[in-house]
């Protein structure tokens, strides 16, 4: 269920400004109305705090399995630039690998 549907399975939509005309507004309706919108956002608050960024931060702290293969020495790649469709990208060769601190490789130097 989505957090702002408010426990509904379909939304549902305000009515038309004619129908709202139609009614004519009393003090106490109004007070009534202003009740009502101040639970729903109060409502939508919590469900956005609880819910929305709850989801969030699990879906940042999950660790995503490397699905990329290591490259290596003599693979092909493409270079990319900028200006170009990738269809268009040059080839590259990896000549060399560059590891970091970590010793994993996060640079590759390449031969066009």
């Amino acid at each position: 269920m989505h957090f702002l549907n408010f426990g509904q399975n379909q939304p549902t939509y305000p009515v038309t400004f004619a129908e709202i005309l139609k009614n004519a507004s009393t003090k106490s309706s109004l007070l009534k109305r202003n009740k009502y919108q101040q639970l729903h956002l109060k409502q939508l608050w919590h469900r956005w705090k609880k819910q929305y960024l709850l989801d969030l931060r699990t879906a940042h702290s999950v660790k995503n399995p490397e699905t990329h293969p290591e490259l290596k020495v003599d693979d092909v790649v493409l270079v990319e630039e900028n200006t170009k469709n990738k269809f268009l990208w040059k080839l590259g060769k990896i000549e060399r690998t560059l590891p970091g601190r970590d010793n994993k490789t996060r640079c590759y130097e390449s031969k066009d």
